[in-house]
C-alpha cells in the first residue's frame, strides 16, 4: 500500500508539473500575442531603384514628421521613376496567421499605386509589390487599426540637363567619351547630362597667366579670374542658352592637386585637362556639387556611403540618399552669378563710358570698329568717388562703414583716448565737484555730461575731417590711384569701390574714364555723348573725337530733335569737306536705334514685376549648415542695389516649385523683371536680428494635433520676472515706421531704374499694363515703386504674398484692376492656434486694402502653417488652386 501511495504521489506530481508547465507556457505565449507588435526596420527590395534611409526623419521639419497631427515613425524612401516599388518589412517577432490577417497596407496621395503582391519572405519578414509609383506616396502600416510606421516615398523623375564644354584653350575633347563616364556615374541616380563640345573661347585673364588662381577651399564663391572669364564669354555670346550647365577646361590650377572647382549651387564650373577618365570623373564631381551644393566628405567618416562617396575625391561613386535627395528636390535653377557680386545692369541714374585717347584728345580705336574702343560695362545709381591727396596724414588708409580712415583720425582719436585718460586721473574729482557745487547737481550726472561732451567733440572733429577730405574729391581729373591700370582693373576698381555713403542721388548722367598715357581722367557728362569720325585723304575713317554732350538726341541729318529718356550715344560721321555724311544712335548696350527713331512703333506691352523681400545668409537645416554659412557669407548681406534685372539675379523665386513661372503663365507678360527688396532685419518690426532669433527660437513649433492647440500660451522669462503670456504676444507688434519708409525710398529708385528701363527708344510705358507680385519686405519697396510709376505706366495686377509691416503702407484698390493679400489670418488664429501664425512678419492688412480682399491659406494645409512655413514663398502655390468664384484666383490671360 505505501509503494502504491508513492506511484500515486508520483504521478500526481508529474501531472501538476505539466499542468505548471503548460499554463506557464500557454500565458506566456498569450502575453506575446497580447503585446503590441512592433514594425523594426523597412528595406529596399531593389537597391538600385530605390534608397530607403529610416534615419532621414530626423533632419525633416515637424510637418513631415506627422500624419493627420499624430507623430508617427517615418522611413524615407527615394525611387527611381519608371521601376515597380518592391519594400521588406520587418517585424520584431515571428509572423503568424492571425498576426498576418491583422496587419494593413495603407497607401496614399497615390490613387494610381495598387499593390501587386504581399507575402512572406521568412519568419518575420514581409514582402511588399507595389506598381509604379507616379508621386509622393506615403506607406502606412496598420496592426489591428494601430499605426505602427509609415515610408514616405519621393518619386523622381528622369532628370535630363545639358552640359556645354567651353575649351579656353585648343584641347582635343571626346564629348561622347565623356558623356558615357559621367552618365554612367549618375544613372543610379536618375540624371542625365547631354554634352556638347563648344568652340575654344579666348579669355584675356589667361594672356596674364596659363594658370587660375587657386580657388576657396569652402566652394563658397568665384574667384576674380573665374568672374572675368564667365563675363567674358557671356558678353561674347550674348544669345547662349541660359537653362545650362558650363564647364570651362583650362590648363590648371596654381595648385596642381586641385582639378576642378565649381562653386556650391552654381551653373559654372572650371575643370583641368587631364586624361579623358580622370577629367570626366572631375566633371562629375563639379556637376555634383553645382547642381546638388553638396560639400566635400572627409575622408574619416566610416558610412558605406561616405567611404566610397562620389564626393571624396577618391574615386568614389555612391552617393547617400540625402544627397541623391539634393540633386532633385533642392533644385535651384541655374545661377551663375555669387551672392555677393554685382553684375552689368543696363538701368541706373549714372552710365559708365571707358576709353583711351592721344594726347591730342583723340581716340584711340582700330578703323572700322570705332564702337569697341568704347567700352561701356554697367551703369550705377551713383557716381564713382574719388580723392585727391597728396598729404600722407589725410590719404585714407581703411574704410569704415563705408567712410574713409586716414591717419588725421587715428591721431585725433589717441589724443582724444589720452587727454580723457588724463582728465579722469588728474581732474575729473576737481571738475565733478565744481561742476556738483556751482549747478547743485549730482555727480553721476556731471560725469554723463562730460563724458556726452567728449563724445560730441569727437564727431565734430571726426565730421570736420570728413568735410576736409570732400576738398579733395575729384570731380574733373586726373585720380592718382588709378595710374598705371589697364582698363579692366579701374573697371572693377569703380565696380567694387567702397565710397561715402551717398543720400541724394544724382540727375541722369554719365562718367566717362579716359585714359591717356599712364594716368585716367575722370569727367562728369550729360545722358548723351557725341563723337566725331573724321574721314582721312584715303577715304578711311581714321580719327574720332569726343565733340559735346547733352541730354537732349539732336540729329541734323534725321530732323530728329527730342528729350533723352535714357543714355545713349551719337557718332557722327564727317568727310573731307567737315559735311556730315551720316549720324547713328546708339543706346549704352551698343545697339542701333536711329531708325526705330524715325518709325517709332509702340505696341502695349504687359509688363510683370517680381519684388523679393529679404534674402538670408543661410538655408541650412541645421544649426551647423547655419553657422557654416554665416561664417562665409556674413550675418546679413547688404541692403538693396536699386537695381533692375530681367532674371532671377538672387534666386529668390525659381528655386522653390518655380513659382514665378506660374505667374508667368497666368499673366502671360510681355517681359518679367526682378527687383530686390532685400534689407536688414533692422527695418523691419523686429528692428535687430538678434531680437528675431530669439523670438524664433523660443517661439512654439505647430501644434501636432490641429484640432487641439496647445500653444496658446508661452512662458517667458527675464532677469527681472518670470510670467505665462499669451504666445501671440511674443510677436513685434509695434509697426516701425522709419524702416517701412526706408524701404519705399528706395523703391522709388528702383522704380524710376525700371522707367528707364521700359522706356528705352523707341518704347513708350504710358500704354504698357504692370503686374507686381511683391512677397515680405517687398511690399514696402514695391509701394515705392508705385510713387514713382504712377502716371506712367497703367496698373493691371498687385498681389502681396505675406506682406511685413503691411499696414505701415497705404494701397489705392481703385487704381489697380486687381489686388490681393495673401496670408495668415492673424486676427482669427492669434489667440486658439498661435502656433499657425506667420512669426516672419506678423500678418495685418495694408491700409487702404478691403477685408474683402485680404485671402488666407486655406486652414486643409495645416502642414503649411507656422513661424517660417505661413511664410515662405514656395508654400504660397496654392494660390493656383483657386477656381474663378473664389477671392484671390488670378485668371488667366
Amino acid at each position: 500500500m505505501e509503494y502504491l501511495s508513492r506511484i500515486q504521489q508520483s504521478i500526481t506530481s508529474l501531472f501538476l508539473g505539466l499542468f505548471l508547465c503548460c499554463f506557464l507556457v500557454f500565458g506566456a505565449s498569450s502575453q506575446e500575442q497580447n503585446a503590441p507588435i512592433q514594425l523594426k526596420i523597412i528595406n529596399a527590395g531593389n537597391p538600385n531603384s530605390t534608397y530607403i534611409d529610416t534615419a532621414y526623419q530626423y533632419m525633416l521639419p515637424a510637418w513631415r514628421r506627422e500624419r493627420n497631427g499624430q507623430p508617427v515613425n517615418i522611413g524615407y524612401a527615394l525611387h527611381k521613376t519608371g521601376e515597380e516599388l518592391t519594400l521588406l518589412l520587418s517585424f520584431d517577432r515571428k509572423l503568424k496567421k492571425q498576426t498576418l490577417s491583422a496587419l494593413e497596407l495603407v497607401v496614399l496621395n497615390n490613387q494610381d499605386s495598387l499593390f501587386l503582391a504581399f507575402k512572406r519572405v521568412d519568419s518575420n519578414t514581409v514582402k511588399l509589390r507595389i506598381r509604379e509609383p507616379l508621386g509622393t506616396t506615403v506607406l502606412q502600416v496598420f496592426h489591428d487599426k494601430q499605426l505602427l510606421g509609415s515610408v514616405e516615398i519621393d518619386v523622381f523623375p528622369q532628370r535630363k540637363e545639358t552640359v556645354y564644354l567651353v575649351p579656353l584653350y585648343d584641347f582635343e575633347l571626346d564629348e561622347k567619351n565623356i558623356a558615357n563616364i559621367v552618365n554612367q556615374i549618375f544613372e543610379p541616380f536618375n540624371v542625365s547630362f547631354a554634352f556638347e563640345l563648344l568652340p575654344s573661347f579666348s579669355s584675356l585673364e589667361l594672356e596674364k597667366s596659363v594658370l587660375l588662381d587657386n580657388p576657396s577651399p569652402e566652394f563658397d564663391h568665384y574667384t576674380r579670374q573665374m568672374r572675368h572669364i564667365r563675363d567674358g564669354y557671356f558678353k561674347t555670346f550674348p544669345n547662349s542658352n541660359k537653362q545650362a550647365y558650363y564647364v570651362f577646361i583650362h590648363q590648371g590650377f596654381i595648385n596642381d592637386g586641385i582639378e576642378g572647382y565649381a562653386s556650391k549651387g552654381k551653373a559654372i564650373s572650371f575643370v583641368k585637362h587631364q586624361e579623358a577618365k580622370s577629367m570626366s570623373y572631375s566633371i562629375a564631381v563639379q556637376l555634383a556639387r553645382g547642381i546638388g551644393g553638396m560639400a566635400t566628405i572627409s575622408d574619416k567618416k566610416e558610412s558605406v556611403y561616405e567611404l566610397r562617396n562620389l564626393m571624396q575625391n577618391m574615386g568614389g561613386i555612391d552617393l547617400s540618399p540625402e544627397q541623391w535627395r539634393q540633386l532633385h528636390l533642392d533644385f535651384r535653377g541655374y545661377p551663375y552669378y555669387d551672392e555677393d557680386e554685382e553684375i552689368n545692369t543696363f538701368n541706373g541714374f549714372v552710365a559708365y563710358y571707358f576709353w583711351e585717347e592721344n594726347e591730342d584728345g583723340s581716340i584711340v580705336f582700330n578703323p572700322g570698329a570705332f564702337r569697341r574702343a568704347i567700352q561701356r560695362p554697367y551703369k550705377k545709381n551713383y557716381f564713382s568717388y574719388h580723392l585727391n591727396i597728396e598729404k600722407r596724414l589725410f590719404k585714407p588708409w581703411f574704410h569704415v562703414l563705408q567712410f574713409p580712415i586716414s591717419p588725421l583720425h587715428l591721431i585725433f582719436f589717441l589724443c582724444y583716448a589720452a587727454l580723457a585718460y588724463w582728465l579722469r586721473k588728474k581732474w575729473e574729482r576737481r571738475l565733478t565737484h565744481l561742476i556738483e557745487r556751482k549747478l547743485k547737481i549730482r555727480k553721476i550726472i556731471g560725469r554723463v555730461a562730460m563724458s556726452f561732451a567728449v563724445f560730441v567733440i569727437t564727431i565734430l572733429t571726426f565730421s570736420t575731417i570728413n568735410g576736409i577730405l570732400a576738398r579733395y574729391e575729384i570731380y574733373d581729373g586726373i585720380v592718382p590711384d588709378f595710374r598705371g591700370l589697364d582698363s579692366q582693373e579701374v573697371r572693377k576698381q569703380i565696380l567694387y569701390s567702397n565710397e561715402i555713403r551717398r543720400f541724394d542721388l544724382p540727375e541722369m548722367a554719365s562718367e566717362v574714364l579716359i585714359k591717356r598715357g599712364d594716368d585716367w581722367i575722370v569727367k562728369r557728362r550729360k545722358r548723351v555723348l557725341y563723337f566725331d569720325l573724321q574721314k582721312d585723304s584715303a577715304g578711311v575713317y581714321s580719327m574720332a573725337r569726343f565733340n559735346r554732350e547733352s541730354d537732349s538726341i539732336v540729329l541734323q541729318t534725321a530732323g530728329i530733335a527730342l528729350f533723352a529718356p535714357s543714355h545713349y550715344f551719337v557718332i557722327s560721321r564727317i568727310d573731307e569737306n567737315q559735311n556730315y555724311e551720316s549720324q547713328m544712335v546708339y543706346n549704352h548696350q551698343g545697339s542701333n536705334v536711329t531708325n526705330l527713331l524715325q518709325f517709332r512703333e509702340d505696341p502695349a506691352k504687359r509688363i510683370l514685376l517680381f519684388v523679393n523681400g529679404y534674402r538670408p545668409t543661410s538655408l541650412g537645416n541645421s544649426l551647423e549648415d547655419n553657422f557654416r554659412d554665416i561664417r562665409q557669407r556674413g550675418v546679413e548681406f547688404p541692403n538693396s542695389k536699386n537695381m533692375i534685372y530681367d532674371f532671377d539675379r538672387y534666386d529668390y523665386w525659381r528655386p522653390w516649385r518655380e513659382i514665378d513661372l506660374r505667374f508667368e503663365k497666368r499673366i502671360n507678360p510681355s517681359a518679367t523683371y526682378y527687383a530686390d527688396g532685400h534689407f536688414s532685419v533692422s527695418t523691419s518690426n523686429y528692428r535687430s536680428l538678434i531680437h528675431f532669433t530669439q523670438i524664433s527660437a523660443r517661439y512654439p513649433t505647430r501644434c501636432k494635433n490641429p484640432e487641439q492647440h496647445t500653444c496658446q500660451n508661452q512662458g517667458r522669462t527675464s532677469w527681472f520676472r518670470s510670467s505665462d503670456d499669451a504666445t501671440y504676444q511674443l510677436l513685434p507688434n509695434r509697426p516701425n515706421y522709419s524702416g517701412f519708409k526706408k524701404r519705399m525710398e528706395n523703391g522709388r529708385i528702383a522704380g524710376l531704374n525700371l522707367l528707364q528701363q521700359l522706356n528705352e527708344i523707341p518704347n513708350s510705358s504710358a500704354n504698357d499694363t504692370l503686374f507686381i507680385v511683391a512677397h515680405s519686405m517687398g511690399y514696402a519697396y514695391a509701394l515705392g515703386m508705385v510713387e514713382e510709376l504712377r502716371g506712367k505706366i497703367n496698373f493691371g495686377g498687385f498681389y502681396i504674398l505675406a506682406p511685413e509691416n503691411a499696414s505701415a503702407g497705404y494701397v489705392n484698390p481703385s487704381e489697380w484692376k486687381e489686388i490681393w493679400q495673401y496670408g495668415v489670418d492673424q486676427e482669427a488664429l492669434k489667440k486658439s492656434a498661435p502656433c499657425m501664425l506667420d512669426g516672419v512678419a506678423p500678418q495685418t492688412r495694408a491700409q487702404g486694402l478691403a477685408e474683402t480682399h485680404q485671402v488666407f491659406i486655406p486652414k486643409e494645409l495645416f502642414r503649411r502653417f507656422g513661424f517660417f512655413d505661413s511664410h515662405f514663398v514656395g508654400f504660397y502655390d496654392w494660390i493656383f488652386d483657386l477656381n474663378e468664384a473664389q477671392p484671390g484666383n488670378i485668371p488667366q490671360r
